[in-house]
């Protein structure tokens, strides 16, 4: 397996869970809003500080977007590009929010796949202050009731990054998860549910980034950073989409043991 070499020292918790009572909720978006306002508005307004997210079908207008970068550095194993900005309006295919604070301020981390006003797709991490909605849409979204993702330092990496925080109950049907750098996905996806004595779990939401990625049967990419994010899976099953720094997109089953996250990988499990 790929791994990259990070600037800090590594965490000694290589994967990170905050079990408890799991709760799904649909959220209506308003047109005309920044992504983060919008989402991080609605579920505050239903009484939750963070959780996941998944739009699709839902227009956007102006939309902002980076996406990975070869460092330039050794401060960084790997960076982001300079802003994207696309004339006109786009329809995303899918969306994957990630949602908390960040220096005490809602905060989302947003992953996507759309296609342009000419029809061609792309992907990308989308800047959720400088993306708004063109149209009213839906979200659905699953929160753990008592927890919450906020934006942490993170020694290994150099970034600042969401880290899973709270005081759920124990117990129940879900759970926030964050995996490091350099251990394999699926292979840690696998373990989150050992370690909770689930025999099976869905991945909602779910965005971050490998060392490249590696499908079962079907082209990958081989740069050293991707961003990617999961369409709703089984997490014996499950399917991402990565887009790598020079935009091109690869989508497939990950191979196990082949795909090494790069700087964070963040979801939310609900147990079957």
């Amino acid at each position: 397996m790929r791994r990259l070499r990070q600037p800090g020292p590594a965490a000694a918790e290589r994967l990170t869970l905050l079990p408890g009572r799991g709760l799904g909720l649909t959220l209506a978006l308003p047109a005309g809003l920044t992504l983060n306002a919008a989402l991080t508005g609605a579920l505050r307004a239903r009484g939750h500080r963070g959780g996941v997210a998944v739009l699709r079908g839902v227009r956007l207008g102006p939309l902002r977007y980076v996406i990975p970068a070869l460092a330039t550095d050794a401060r960084h194993a790997a960076y982001y590009s300079a802003t994207h900005a696309p004339e006109g309006e786009v329809v995303a295919e899918q969306i994957n929010a990630t949602l908390g604070e960040r220096e005490g301020e809602p905060f989302t981390h947003l992953h996507a796949v759309w296609t342009d006003a000419g029809g061609r797709r792309h992907a990308g991490h989308l800047l959720p202050h400088d993306t708004l909605l063109a149209a009213p849409a839906e979200a659905s979204a699953w929160v753990v009731e008592g927890a919450s993702f906020t934006v942490r330092a993170d020694a290994e990496t150099n970034f600042s990054l969401f880290q899973p925080e709270g005081n759920p109950d124990a117990s129940g049907n879900a759970a926030l998860v964050k995996i490091q750098p350099n251990e394999d996905f699926s292979t840690a996806l696998r373990a989150a549910c050992a370690r909770l004595g689930w025999a099976g779990a869905r991945l909602r939401g779910g965005v971050g980034s490998l060392v490249g990625a590696r499908f079962r049967g079907g082209p990958g990419l081989d740069a050293p950073a991707t961003e990617v994010l999961v369409r709703d899976s089984e997490v014996a099953e499950l399917r991402l989409l990565a887009v790598d720094h020079q935009g091109r997109i690869a989508e497939g089953l990950p191979e196990p043991g082949e795909n090494a996250v790069c700087m964070t990988f963040e979801g939310y499990l609900e147990r079957i």
